[in-house]
This record gives C-alpha cells, sequence and structure tokens, in this order.
C-alpha cells in the first residue's frame, strides 16, 4: 500500500508532490484511519 502511495507522489509534477501530500490529501477525503497505518509504516 505504501508503495501505491509513493507512486502517486512521483506522478505528480507540477508542484512536485511528496508522501506527506498524498496522505494529507487523503486525510481531507475522510481517510483518517487508513492514513493513520500509513503513517504508522512509513
Amino acid at each position: 500500500m505504501y508503495a501505491a502511495v509513493q507512486q502517486i507522489a512521483d506522478s505528480r509534477r507540477r508542484p512536485p508532490g511528496t508522501v506527506e501530500d498524498v496522505l494529507t490529501s487523503l486525510e481531507r477525503e475522510g481517510l483518517v484511519s487508513s492514513v493513520a497505518a500509513l503513517r504508522a509504516i512509513a
């Protein structure tokens, strides 16, 4: 799962994205517990 988040971050070009950017975006969309789990393994 973390690799998928990394791929999303890598695909963002303007502006460049980071894993944290992707996680924050997912958190805003309501995936709070999923983001917490991903942050715990990052």
